[in-house]
């Protein structure tokens, strides 16, 4: 089952967003504000997928929300990707001459054409979202909070302290090595 993971990756492109919103890149392309409100909504959701995902076994409906809240995500953080693609070729043409920034002004990677484009597919992938949001308000779902920001980590004991009596059916095995080690046989 794929649908534990939608936490993850919605919370994720909230964190990639907060980074754009910040950056010189929402501003450029004129969709900070639609970024804006893809963060909220995003935040709004990502709190109670944790229920939804719980329920989704007795209620098929929030099953098929989890699936199309799938589809959005997806379809944002390819979204995302391309505003980052485009931001590498900006500065990548930057670094060019002049020929290159006419010819890369006339060629199909226009930066006025792709800004006109991912315009109209932020403001689609907020539609879709705040549909999503709406059909979420009828499942009355419980919001729980991420204490500590991410779920993502899960801490793990990291010393090699063993409590002796913990240790059991390996005396055997010591004996043999040491054995091996200590006996007239070892090279030296």
């Amino acid at each position: 089952m794929a649908e534990p993971i939608l936490r993850y990756i919605a919370e994720r492109l909230v964190d990639k967003l907060a980074s754009f919103v910040g950056d010189e890149l929402s501003l450029v392309w004129e969709v900070k504000d639609e970024l804006l409100k893809l963060q909220k909504t995003l935040a709004a959701i990502s709190a109670v997928i944790a229920d939804a995902e719980q329920r989704q076994s007795q209620e098929q409906s929030l099953r098929v929300w989890l699936e199309d809240l799938k589809g959005v995500l997806y379809d944002f953080e390819n979204a995302l990707d391309e505003f980052e693609c485009q931001a590498l070729r900006k500065q990548v043409i930057k670094q060019g001459n002049l020929r290159g920034k006419l010819s890369h002004f006339f060629s199909s990677s226009n930066p006025l054409a792709f800004r006109l484009k991912m315009g109209h597919r932020i403001k689609d992938i907020n539609k879709r979202l705040d549909d999503i949001t709406a059909v979420k308000n009828a499942f009355n779902l419980n919001q729980q909070p991420n204490p500590g920001g991410s779920s993502r980590t899960i801490s793990r004991e990291t010393h090699s302290h063993v409590h002796l009596p913990e240790v059991v059916g390996r005396d055997i095995d010591r004996d043999a090595i040491v054995e091996c080690l200590m006996g007239p046989n070892m090279i030296k």
